[in-house]
């Protein structure tokens, strides 16, 4: 038996070969490539969670994070917290200073216009912050004086009063309001606080003052029964 000849393939064929053979490495090499992207971002993801996803989010919290991403950047930021928002933590701090007599309103007022003899008499003092920013004040009963006057003569003031007194240190906001009471017992002040007198009826004045900050006067009726 003859062997059978062997076909040569034609040169075309070939040089489809190879061809087919390069684009395989192509993509062989252009796949290996984008798999080994994906795992140095994985893993550089894993390394630096500080990076640029929460450098924004640090300002907004006050915190030196923007130093994560670069050395240089983290010196800066940690070095100086007394620039830009890192210092507003120190300022937050600070204590509130004492109102100044021109920061807050002292307000007299009553529980009603008029009393009889047989009510005793609701004398009130408002306090108001009226300036713009935080203040501290003495609301204790040693900063406080209520005054009654009749006919321009004074029937009663706590300034005459025995007993112990309070220091009541209270801050307030712009445009709080605290207020004390005092219930009056119709009482003469320069005989006894507390026992009933036989005091004039008709028009009485109240002032309150607080620690040399004193209200305008205003007044109620006193009634004969």
């Amino acid at each position: 038996m003859h062997d059978r000849p062997t076909r040569r393939h034609s040169p075309a064929v070939y040089r489809r070969r190879r061809l087919t053979l390069a684009v395989l490495v192509i993509f062989v090499a252009a796949l290996l490539w984008w798999l080994t992207s994906l795992a140095v971002d994985a893993l550089f993801e894993d390394e630096e969670p500080g990076g640029a996803g929460t450098s924004q989010g640090g300002e907004a919290t006050s915190q030196p994070s923007e130093g994560a991403g670069t050395g240089s950047e983290g010196g800066e930021g940690s070095g100086e917290p007394g620039s830009g928002e890192s210092g507003s933590p120190d300022e937050q701090t600070e204590e509130t200073g004492q109102c100044a007599p021109e920061d807050i309103e002292v307000r007299a007022s009553t529980g009603a216009d008029s009393y009889s003899r047989t009510d005793a008499p609701l004398l009130i003092m408002e306090v108001e912050n009226t300036s713009s920013s935080d203040c501290t004040v003495d609301l204790g009963t040693g900063a406080q004086e209520f005054s009654l006057e009749h006919a321009n003569q004074q029937i009663f003031t706590t300034a005459q009063c025995g007993g112990d007194t309070t220091t009541l240190e209270t801050e307030l906001e712009p445009g709080d309001v605290e207020s004390s009471h005092l219930t009056w017992p119709l009482s003469d002040s320069s005989k006894d606080c507390s026992e009933p007198a036989d005091v004039p009826s008709g028009e009485y004045e109240l002032t309150v003052d607080l620690d040399g900050s004193r209200s305008e006067p205003v007044t109620f009726m006193l009634g004969d029964g």
